[in-house]
Parts: structure tokens; C-alpha cells; sequence
């Protein structure tokens, strides 16, 4: 078994040689820098626990079929909300937000929310428009990852699965119909539009808490 916390094994076996002792004790200086390396190692670890807490518990939930189901909505509450049954994702969508300046969106993005892209349509405005919708980004880097959870679970939609935007007593449902991987730098499908159809682009870095590329999930208003 592993000892990460003593230097030398209870047991030593010495071998005496011609040229003097095969094994000898170590110097206080490396059993100094052994304990450093092993608190270094095991920081590491608690670390990546830390990080991945989040998703860790979106895929047991996921898995468990413990989804929390979509969420009521106030008649009179004015603002955008997304929900995902299948995954469980919620969140409330802040509107027009430059998805060029980290400035504005990462502040947001902090916050567990997901954001609406500046320039892009809101739901229900017909063929021809495009609601883009997007969380985690390159710019928040990996300790961020945790505070951004809304869409790991985003590459489990399939086609045919159901999303939902819903604002005071209106909710607007689109059905899945594609999703792709781009890369980090092909920002022009924000500007994607499909002139027979009114379609919700969501969007995260994949893989997941990496930034490396993009994951696009498209749907369609029935």
C-alpha cells in the first residue's frame, strides 16, 4: 500500500556492497521536499473534487433519473427563463448580452446563469430568427468551471427532446433537431439564421470544463 506520509518504509532492507550501503536515510532537506510534494499532490486531488463537485452530481442525478422536473414560472414575472427536463437544467437567461466583451458576460456567467446573446432574436418572433443562448465560455477559465453548471449535461439531449423558454404566462417549446462540435474560434455561428424555420441555439465549451471547443445544441419551434 501507498505511504504518503512517511518517508522511509517501516521495514528497510540494507544490502551491503562493496562500494557501502545500497539504501541509506534520506537528508532532512528531501524528507522536507517529500512532504511538500505529497501536501502539494494531495491539495491536488481535494482540488479536483472541488472542481467537479458540480458535475459529478448532475451526472448521478441524471443517471438516478433524481432530475428536478421544470419549474413554475409567475404570471407576472417579466423575465426570460430555460428549462431542460431531460437534464434538469434551469436558469434564468439574461438578455442581450455581448458575447464579445468578458467584461459584461463573465460577471453573469459567475453567477450560475446563462446569457442571451446582444443581437441575436428572443422566442416566438418566426421563421427566419435565431435565439442564441450560451453559458460557459473560454474566457472564465478552469477554476470557474464549478460556478457554471447549467449546461453540463447539454451533449445528453438527443434529437427529439424538448426545451423550454418561458417568460411570465408564455412558454415557447423547441424540439431538438442537431447538435454539432465547432471550434473555439468559429464565432460565426452566432450568426446562423434558417430562413424555413425559428430555431434556439445553445451553446458551452466542450469538453467539459475544458475550453478547447464549442457545443452547439439546435432546436426548432414546432
Amino acid at each position: 500500500m501507498l505511504d504518503f506520509f512517511r518517508v522511509v518504509p517501516k521495514k528497510r532492507v540494507v544490502k551491503i556492497k562493496k562500494a557501502g550501503l545500497l539504501y541509506h536515510n534520506p537528508s532532512f532537506g528531501k524528507k522536507v521536499l517529500f512532504h511538500v510534494g505529497t501536501g502539494i499532490f494531495l491539495f491536488g486531488i481535494a482540488y479536483f473534487i472541488y472542481l467537479y463537485y458540480p458535475l459529478a452530481e448532475a451526472v448521478f442525478r441524471y443517471k438516478t433519473h433524481t432530475i428536478e422536473v421544470e419549474r413554475e414560472i409567475a404570471i407576472n414575472d417579466p423575465h426570460y427563463y430555460l428549462s431542460i427536463p431531460k437534464i434538469g437544467a434551469f436558469s434564468e437567461v439574461m438578455l442581450d448580452v455581448n458575447p464579445y466583451d468578458e467584461t459584461i458576460y463573465l460577471p453573469i456567467l459567475d453567477q450560475n446563469l446563462v446569457a442571451h446573446a446582444l443581437g441575436t432574436d428572443l422566442p416566438n418572433q418566426g421563421k427566419g430568427k435565431a435565439t442564441y443562448i450560451f453559458a460557459h465560455s473560454s474566457q472564465q477559465g478552469i477554476n470557474r468551471v464549478r460556478n457554471n453548471s447549467v449546461f453540463y449535461l447539454l451533449n445528453d439531449l438527443k434529437n427529439g427532446d424538448i426545451v423550454y423558454i418561458k417568460n411570465a404566462d408564455k412558454a415557447y417549446l423547441y424540439i431538438v433537431y442537431d447538435k454539432k462540435i465547432v471550434g473555439a474560434k468559429e464565432i460565426d455561428k452566432i450568426s446562423f439564421r434558417d430562413p424555413e424555420k425559428e430555431i434556439l441555439i445553445l451553446q458551452t465549451c466542450w469538453p467539459i470544463g475544458t475550453d478547447w471547443k464549442r457545443l452547439l445544441v439546435y432546436a426548432t419551434r414546432p
